[in-house]
C-alpha cells in the first residue's frame, strides 16, 4: 500500500512558521532486527494545544508514543524539547523531564490502595514516617477532578477494569506536566467517564500542558483535537489542522483510499434453525440465566457496559469459568462443557 496522503479539499499541511514547540520529534524511527515498525516521523507538539494521533492497527502509534516517552530508544532520529536536544534512558528519565505516557495497558499494584498507587515511588513523608493522610487528601483531589468513583483506601484489585484505568490517569496527572500522552484512554470507560475525562484533557490544554491524544474514536478525536497526525504502515502521512478534516476524511487517510461505503448493506436476516442454542446460562460471579441462539450466516452482537458479564458469560460458555444451564450445538445437548469438547465440535 502506497504512503501517500489523498488530497482534501480546502487542506493544507501545517508547516507555517510557529513558536518553539514543547518537543519535536525529527526523523524518529524504531526497528527491531531486520523489521522496521516506524520510519520516519517528523512532528512538533506544542503547548496547550491537544495534537491526535490516529492510524490503523499496526500504523505505529504505540510505538510512536513509547519512543516519545523513553519507554523506548529509537533506532534513528532524535528528540527536543523546547528547542533543546534530548535523549530519553528510560520512562523515568522522560517523566523527570516532563514527560509521561498513560499506557492503554492496566500497569498497577492490585494489592495496593489506590493512594499508594498513586505515590508509588514518590511517597509522602512527614519526618521519617510515610504521611498517609497527606497522601490520602491529595489523592481524592486528583481522583475527584477526573471523575473517578472509587476511594483512595480501596484496593485496586477490588475496582472495576474502568475505575482502574482512571486511577492510571490520575498517578500520571499527580505533578505537573509539560507533554502528556494519551494512548487510547476512553477504550474500557463508559460514556459519563469518557465525557469526565475529556474534560480533562481540555483542561490540560487550557493550562498550557501539551497533548498527544491516540484514539480509533474519530468523534473524540474530532471533539478534542487542534491538529491530526495519520501514520499508515509504520509510516507519517501527514499533518492535518482538525478543522480542516472530517470523520469520513480521517478513515479514509489511515486506509489509504476512497471510501465509497463505510459499511456494506446487510443481508437479509438468517431464518434457519439456530446452529447454537443457550438456555439459562449462569456463571460464577458473572451472568445470571443468559438466553440467546445464533444461526448460521448470522452475527449476533453482545452489548453492555464495562462488568455487565459479557466476558464473564462466554469464559462460562467455554468452560473456562464455572456455569450452569443448557446449551445445544446443531440441535445436540452439550452436557460436559469444556475448551477441548467445543474445539473439537467447531466452536472456539
Amino acid at each position: 500500500m502506497m504512503s501517500e496522503a489523498l488530497p482534501i479539499p480546502g487542506a493544507t499541511s501545517t508547516q507555517a512558521a510557529t513558536p518553539v514547540p514543547a518537543m519535536r520529534a525529527t526523523g524518529l524511527g524504531k526497528a527491531y532486527g531486520p523489521i522496521t515498525v516506524l520510519s520516519d516521523v517528523t512532528l512538533d507538539i506544542r503547548a496547550g494545544e491537544v495534537h491526535a494521533i490516529i492510524g490503523e492497527n499496526g500504523a505505529g502509534k504505540s510505538t510512536l508514543m513509547k519512543l516519545l516517552s523513553g519507554h523506548v530508544l529509537p533506532t534513528t532520529g532524535h528528540l527536543e524539547m523546547a528547542g533543546a536536544p534530548v535523549a530519553f534512558a528510560d520512562a523515568v528519565a522522560a517523566e523527570a523531564a516532563g514527560v509521561v505516557l498513560v499506557h492503554q495497558e492496566i500497569l498497577l499494584a492490585s494489592d495496593l490502595t489506590v493512594a499508594e498507587n498513586l505515590f508509588l515511588g514518590r511517597e509522602l513523608t512527614r519526618g521519617w514516617m510515610v504521611d498517609d493522610r497527606a497522601m490520602n487528601h491529595r489523592a481524592a483531589q486528583i481522583l475527584s477532578s477526573i471523575g473517578a468513583r472509587c476511594h483512595p483506601r480501596d484496593r485496586v484489585g477490588t475496582l472495576p477494569l474502568a475505575q482502574r484505568q482512571l486511577v492510571q490517569i490520575a498517578r500520571a496527572l499527580l505533578e505537573p506536566r509539560k507533554v502528556v500522552v494519551f494512548d487510547e484512554p476512553t477504550a474500557v470507560l463508559a460514556n459519563d467517564e469518557v465525557a469526565a475525562l475529556l474534560t480533562v484533557v481540555r483542561g490540560l490544554r487550557q493550562q498550557g500542558t501539551a497533548v498527544l491524544y491516540i484514539s480509533h474514536r474519530l468523534d473524540e478525536v474530532e471533539a478534542l483535537a487542534d491538529r491530526i497526525t495519520v501514520l499508515r504502515d509504520g509510516r507519517m502521512i501527514g499533518t492535518w489542522p482538525a478543522s480542516s478534516l472530517t470523520q469520513r476524511e480521517m478513515a479514509e487517510q489511515m486506509v489509504g483510499r476512497k471510501l465509497d461505503m463505510l459499511y456494506p448493506p446487510k443481508r437479509p436476516a438468517p431464518t434457519g434453525d439456530a446452529l447454537l442454542q443457550v438456555t439459562d446460562l449462569s456463571v460464577d460471579h458473572g451472568a445470571v440465566q443468559g438466553s440467546f441462539s445464533a444461526r448460521p450466516g448470522e452475527v449476533l452482537g453482545i452489548g453492555g457496559m464495562i462488568g455487565a458479564g459479557r466476558t464473564e458469560l462466554f469464559e462460562g460458555l467455554m468452560g473456562l469459568r464455572p456455569a450452569q444451564g443448557h446449551v445445544r450445538l446443531n440441535g445436540a445437548a452439550m452436557p460436559h462443557r469444556s475448551v477441548g469438547t467445543w474445539q473439537a465440535a467447531g466452536l472456539v
